[in-house]
């Protein structure tokens, strides 16, 4: 689920969810079989987003790590500051 929340932090990052961020991980999902739990899950997700804070604390091991960034790089495409410092965080 961390990895989850940090694509979603990632794109609302800059303050929008953009159409393209959204479809990237809502497509995911849906391929692998998105249920009404995890529509619920992300409703909630996107209302409210993890914080960079919240990420870290629960990325405890260094592969963890290393899967959180990468799914909040491939959630959004970082063509603003706010994008980019949010991956460099």
């Amino acid at each position: 689920m961390v990895v989850l929340r940090a694509m979603i932090a990632a794109a609302a990052c800059d303050g929008v969810i953009d159409n393209e961020e959204r479809s990237r991980i809502v497509g995911g999902l849906q391929q692998a079989g998105l249920d009404v739990h995890a529509a619920k899950f992300l409703d909630d997700e996107f209302a409210r987003p993890a914080t960079i804070a919240d990420l870290v604390a629960a990325a405890k091991t260094e592969a963890l790590k290393a899967q959180v960034y990468t799914a909040a790089r491939i959630a959004i495409e970082p063509d603003s500051m706010k994008e980019k410092a949010f991956l460099m965080n």
